[in-house]
């Protein structure tokens, strides 16, 4: 991915009742000579139990004015629930975030980037 055709407009972490949750939203321009911005909202939320977590990326609607779900990662897929070659969770269980996502260990972070990376990957293939 060229995380280059991305540009942040907001970025935020934090708590939910039983998770930890960010919120990102992007401007996106295409390689393919559109010069059209597309606005892409990434939310991601790690449930304390796995089945309620989940992975999805919008994108705003111009002509209706709405986000439109354009794409997810299961979360049985999702990174930040898998375990590492030592059987070891990236685990966010009363994790207390910060906006800016301090509060996180190296692993925790690592795992919601890869994250954000896949639906932005998958945002590329598809607009």
């Amino acid at each position: 991915m060229k995380k280059g055709d991305f540009k942040v407009i907001e970025q935020t972490y934090y708590n939910g009742t039983q998770s930890v949750e960010f919120k990102g939203i992007y401007g996106y321009t295409p390689n393919r000579g559109i010069k059209h911005e597309y606005k892409i909202k990434v939310h991601i939320d790690v449930d304390a139990y796995d089945m309620q977590s989940s992975a999805r990326v919008w994108i705003f609607n111009t002509t209706d004015l709405e986000w439109k779900l354009l794409s997810s990662i299961p979360y049985a897929h999702m990174t930040s629930l898998q375990k590492d070659a030592r059987g070891c969770e990236a685990v966010f269980y009363q994790t207390k975030v910060q906006s800016d996502g301090s509060g996180l260990r190296h692993k925790e972070r690592v795992a919601l980037e890869q994250d954000i990376n896949d639906l932005l990957f998958k945002v590329e293939n598809i607009v």
